[in-house]
């Protein structure tokens, strides 16, 4: 080799910026992974499928809520939620022996061009072959538990 190429100062890098830039790359590449860890558990988590399906619940309830007429809904449900709680303005759903179930508040707005609603306070565990069922019979408002049928 010649030795100008050894001495040039230009073609060389010091190991010291090697390590610089390979240090970058792997705190980088760490902090990928464990944001992908976060992701993928918070979406398979059973604490975002019960916060999902409460407000969906809520949703659903204060629809039915506007109703003219009697109604019979079915509501389905994920194999993993099985309490239901209907409570004086708020719904509590979560998975069987769940010590945190999942809260929202129902009927929040009363409106004086509307009649009150009265809902009909239950607790109910679905069994494996039951599905969650909606009733509106007149101005109260329950949920209940109804075999699935085939």
């Amino acid at each position: 080799m010649h030795p100008k190429l050894l001495a040039s100062k230009k073609s060389q890098t010091q190991p010291y910026e090697v390590l610089y830039w390979v240090g970058h790359l792997l705190f980088l590449v760490m902090i990928l992974v464990l944001l992908l860890n976060h992701v993928n558990s918070v979406g398979s988590s059973a604490e975002f499928e019960k916060n999902f399906i409460v407000r969906d619940l809520a949703l659903f309830i204060d629809a039915v809520q506007s109703l003219d007429s009697d109604a019979v809904i079915e509501y389905p449900t994920p194999k993993e939620i099985k309490e239901f709680e209907l409570k004086h303005d708020l719904i509590k759903v979560g998975t069987k022996d769940d010590s945190k179930p999942a809260a929202y508040l129902i009927l929040a707005e009363k409106s004086k061009a509307y009649e009150p609603i009265l809902l009909k306070e239950s607790k109910i565990t679905l069994a494996e072959n039951e599905v969650l069922v909606i009733k509106k019979q007149g101005k109260i408002i329950s949920i209940g538990p109804k075999i699935k049928t085939i």
